[in-house]
């Protein structure tokens, strides 16, 4: 194990003496041990924080949804002091982050690299995955100050969720539609300790949401603008050419939301703009700064018809607009990177809810898309500037509690008028008692081809990954103030979607044959009168895995004589760049009537990633050592007048700044984060 785990020794140590000295036992509430019935009377009596529908679509407790889910509560996001979605998920078991292309920064889960449609990411059920290669794009995005909660499934999601959803789905539920009836609003500014420039902030980012509602109608709309830089710091290719980031790194995000409920009748749309600038172009600085900026509009209708007391059937229409990585510039050097491409995807749903019985459920759904993209300067490999897909999916899923145990039964089918069709099972079982639950989970799950994986592949022959997944919970609730849960997985990824890059030239997408990942993930939670701690671990490992040259910390691969790390050869069951081992501690109390303490930590053990080039263009592999991000603040509720909350924190106090690696041989070196951060936050809320 890596030495810096001394790390957490310590600071597990120190947040115990800080519970122990602090948090009260809290014995005035009990938890619901009762098993699960599928009435929302019975659930309503239970706390939202322990329920999530994303699972499934109908509303379970978290100990018996069928998926490995977490729930992260906006007293969650306050204990981390988080500054955006990055933040957030650096702190849940089996997330990780690497650089793409462009600076781009994207998320990797238990080991596996998900940045290009391997995770689903939704904004009150609307998806802000790009449709061109499936991306999102993490930093300064989704602020904290807009999130009531977030609900996340680690593991497969396809079944329910479609082609986005292989490794992971995770839901954003804004404060706005969730239960705001009133006006707030969030400014936040940033300012690093060795920030080149003195007299402005590093981050600056405002925040608003207004809501109202009475019985029949709700109307909410919320409104983001910020800026904040990726890093400070200098960035070296694998060439020794330097860029200073503190110049050539600014990104600006602006995101609007609007939604208006009438009775049954649903109607939401989002418009999000995300400018990532960049002194990097693939894999080496660039000679001028530009910019690729991110554009999603979209909007969804949707229908509750309640048909009667058992059979609900929900009609769902959407448009999104799509146009990733834009760039446009008249100038030589410019135009270089320019880049004007778009996709429109019409989408049709239908799903129907039956409930005979409290003890049954019943889904059936189905799915038509149209995808329409655009690319006028290069075209497809059609011949055409534009290019048209289809795609009918049909989806079932059977929930069942008998006394002894709660099963699970589910399967998806998709037919894309491209690649060969795919057909997803799910099965899971469950049980609940009042102490001890347990969870035995087998999905499969796939990644479907986006335009340009169908554009760029070689000789247009592509297939969709297919993914297996296997898991098992089980949980203990020691009182009615700790719990623990652990979890167990293995999954397998066959025919992946990579880039390649072979002899003559030849380049693009291809299948190649399997890669994957096992491991396991733990969870504690303590909650007393005056705050809570939860800690959590997770690891992965490659060991007794097939994989692929791409994702390997291979010791063999373009490495001279004389230039390997040592001990290399203990460290090839971990993949480039993500870390297999992360432990993450953050906690929130009460120190003074409406005065709180957040503090949380974030451990990473050593990663590999290539970071330069020898004369022969051979790339070399480097060990980083491990890193601890050491995060607090302090925030006092209601100061002055109700509804005003005003924080003082630093991020990474340690200053340790653990950079974004490659988590492919991309030959992108690693990219500097951001070092120590002051910042501090205002919010108020106005309630009427």
């Amino acid at each position: 194990m890596d030495n810096g785990f001394i790390k957490i020794c310590f600071f597990t140590s120190l947040f115990c003496l800080i519970q122990n000295l602090v948090l009260g036992q809290n014995t005035s509430d009990s938890l619901n041990y009762e098993l699960y019935k599928f009435s929302l009377e019975e659930l309503e009596q239970d706390s939202t924080d322990n329920l999530i529908t994303l699972a499934t679509q109908t509303t379970l407790r978290l100990r018996d949804a069928p998926s490995v889910v977490s729930v992260v509560t906006r007293e969650d996001i306050e204990a981390m002091g988080a500054r955006d979605l990055l933040d957030i998920l650096r702190h849940i078991q089996g997330f990780d982050f690497g650089v793409d292309v462009n600076g781009v920064v994207g998320m990797g889960v238990r080991g596996n690299w998900a940045h290009e449609g391997k995770i689903l990411l939704m904004i009150d059920g609307l998806e802000m995955n790009e449709l061109m290669y499936g991306t999102t794009q993490l930093g300064n995005h989704f602020p904290p100050s807009l999130i009531e909660r977030i609900e996340i499934i680690r593991g497969a999601g396809s079944a329910i969720y479609g082609g986005f959803a292989e490794y992971g789905v995770i839901n954003i539920v804004t404060r706005g539609s969730e239960n705001l009836n009133g006006l707030q609003v969030n400014n936040t500014f940033g300012k690093a300790a060795n920030n080149g420039d003195k007299t402005s902030p590093l981050r600056q980012n405002f925040s608003a949401s207004l809501g109202r509602s009475s019985v029949n109608w709700k109307a909410w709309g919320s409104v983001f603008k910020g800026s904040t830089l990726r890093s400070n710091q200098t960035f070296t290719d694998g060439l020794g050419n330097t860029v200073d980031m503190s110049q050539n790194s600014l990104i600006e995000t602006f995101t609007a939301q609007a939604g208006i409920n009438y009775k049954q009748l649903e109607i939401r749309g989002i418009l999000d703009d995300y400018k990532n600038n960049t002194g990097s172009n693939f894999a080496y600085v660039t000679p001028v700064q530009f910019a690729r900026a991110f554009r999603t509009a979209a909007l969804d209708i949707k229908y509750q018809g309640k048909i009667n007391e058992k059979l609900t059937i929900i009609p769902r229409i959407s448009y999104t607009h799509s146009r990733p990585w834009y760039y446009q510039n008249q100038d030589s050097i410019y135009s270089n990177f320019n880049n004007n491409e778009f996709a429109n995807r019409f989408r049709i749903n239908t799903v129907a809810n039956y409930q005979p019985t409290d003890y049954l459920n019943v889904t059936l759904g189905s799915e038509y898309y149209h995808d329409h993209a655009e690319n006028e300067a290069d075209g497809f490999y059609t011949g055409n500037t534009y290019i048209d897909f289809d795609n009918i999916a049909f989806f079932t899923q059977f929930l069942l509690k008998t006394k002894y145990v709660n099963v699970t039964a589910g399967a998806r089918y998709d037919d894309h008028s491209f690649y060969p069709s795919t057909f997803v099972p799910r099965f899971g079982i469950t049980k609940a008692w009042e102490k001890f639950h347990f969870k035995i989970l087998y999905s499969n799950a796939f990644r479907a081809p986006t335009v340009q994986n169908i554009n760029f592949s070689i000789n247009q022959e592509i297939l969709s990954e297919r993914t297996s997944v296997a898991e098992l919970e089980l949980g203990y609730i020691f009182s009615s103030n700790f719990s623990s849960t652990i979890n167990f997985y293995d999954i397998i990824t066959k025919d992946p979607i990579i880039y390649f890059v072979g002899e003559n030239e030849t380049e693009g997408y291809v299948n190649q044959k399997q890669t994957g990942t096992r491991g396991a993930e733990l969870e504690f939670r303590y909650k007393g009168e005056k705050g809570f701690v939860e800690v959590a671990y997770s690891y992965y490992t490659t060991a007794g895995k097939e994989g692929i040259a791409t994702f390997a910390v291979d010791e063999n691969k373009n490495q001279p004589i004389g230039l390997l790390p040592k001990k290399i050869s203990e460290d090839k069951n971990q993949l480039l760049g993500l870390a297999p081992q992360k432990f993450s501690i953050w906690t929130n109390h009460s120190i003074y009537k409406n005065l709180n303490v957040n503090a949380s930590l974030i451990w990473l053990s050593s990663r590999y990633a290539y970071n330069q080039e020898n004369r022969n263009g051979q790339l070399l592999l480097k060990k980083f050592d491990s890193n601890t991000l050491f995060n607090l603040s302090l925030m006092y509720k209601d100061f002055l007048r109700d509804g005003i909350n005003i924080s003082l924190g630093v991020q990474d106090l340690f200053n340790q700044s653990p950079p974004f690696m490659q988590p492919y041989d991309g030959a992108h070196a690693p990219l500097p984060n951001l070092s120590r951060e002051f910042l501090f936050k205002i919010n108020y809320d106005l309630n009427w």
